[in-house]
């Protein structure tokens, strides 16, 4: 059994498709974007943080997680595809206009972690990075980007 996928897309194809290479070309479109952004990471603003202006630092993980699963099970629950497409974009909406912090879950499988890190001026801002951090560790970000007021990437490895 096979589903068309200009059913969701609106463009006709000759022929049917699998369900799972629907499902393939989904994920590997949206990693693809996911890393075509990095791209542009370099072009941001760069700030250094020493490790004498960095209180504490702590992992992220457990707070985003069962946010964006939160997504997923209601996009499970929705029976109409109208409705499951308008649910999604009122929730990127949402997160957009929230701004305070930019996470894409998809960054871990491209080897991001993110890290809460409390300065000297006890401002809480989110580090996303591919170094793997300890407890304890003190670390220097010495190429800081900055995605907004309280989020940042580490273009640095």
């Amino acid at each position: 059994m096979g589903i068309e996928i200009g059913a969701l897309t609106g463009i006709h194809m000759w022929f049917d498709m699998p369900a799972i290479v629907s499902y393939l070309i989904y994920i590997l479109g949206s990693l693809f974007l996911t890393w075509l952004c990095t791209l542009a990471f370099p072009n941001l603003e760069t700030i250094d943080l020493h490790s004498s202006n960095i209180k504490a630092i702590e992992s992220a993980d457990s707070t985003f997680v069962p946010m964006y699963l939160a997504y997923v099970f209601v996009g499970v629950s929705i029976q109409n595809d109208t409705s499951l497409i308008w649910c999604y974009l009122l929730i990127v909406i949402i997160c957009f206009f929230a701004q305070n912090y930019y996470f894409n879950p998809l960054y871990y499988l491209l080897g991001y972690r993110y890290y809460f890190v409390i300065n000297s001026t006890d401002k809480k801002i989110l580090i996303m990075t591919r170094k793997q951090i300890y407890l304890g560790q003190e670390i220097d970000f010495t190429n800081l980007k900055r995605l907004n007021d309280y989020s940042y990437v580490d273009i640095n490895r």
